[in-house]
């Protein structure tokens, strides 16, 4: 953790493991800040990659970053935390309302949020792509209206599977056994149920 860890950081971390592992036909999924790694990551290797799933996650559009995506007085509360708490570079882990702080998750750069993803890759956006929205408790989260934005969009866009769970922001900790399931289905290619 370091005052220079950017997005463009995550995605070239990620993109070398598809190199040093030698993969192909990946599905890449991103969780919640995640989607915007692996758009990054889509638009620099789309040719190794068979499906993005965004797991109740943030899709940004090119030329867009998370600071451009929040409404200015959220960034604004946002980077005063960054500031009061986290040295003007880091951001601590703030639990959603009435919840209790996980000891699990810690500070976040506060840059990774600020630096725009580019997105020119005209295969990157063939990609085929997949939602999953969470249900519970967006009112609850910072970004919360910003899932609940890219969720409509993906139930409206033809292009894109769609799925729900009955969960809050999650679902890996809540259930688990059920996103397993359905990560299942989805890389068998077969809509959720169908034989």
């Amino acid at each position: 953790l370091q005052p220079d860890i950017s997005l463009e950081t995550h995605i070239t971390d990620i993109v070398n493991v598809f190199g040093y592992e030698q993969l192909e036909q990946v599905i890449l999924v991103g969780h919640s800040y995640g989607g915007v790694v692996i758009t990054g990551v889509a638009d620099r290797i789309p040719e190794r990659i068979a499906q993005l799933v965004y797991l109740d996650a943030l899709v940004p559009h090119d030329g867009q970053s998370i600071a451009t995506m929040l409404a200015p007085e959220v960034l604004a509360q946002l980077v005063a935390v960054v500031d009061q708490m986290g040295e003007g570079w880091k951001l601590p882990h703030i639990p959603d309302a009435g919840k209790p702080a996980d000891v699990r998750l810690g500070f976040h750069p506060l840059k990774t949020g600020m630096q725009p993803v580019t997105l020119q890759n005209p295969a990157a956006l063939a990609l085929p792509r997949t939602f999953i929205y969470c249900t519970q408790d967006k009112e609850l989260m910072v970004m919360g209206s910003l899932i609940i934005q890219a969720a409509a969009h993906a139930r409206r866009d033809p292009a894109w599977r769609y799925y729900e769970l009955p969960t809050d922001h999650m679902p890996m900790d809540n259930m688990p056994q059920t996103l397993a399931a359905l990560f299942d289905e989805i890389a068998d290619g077969r809509e959720l149920g169908a034989g």
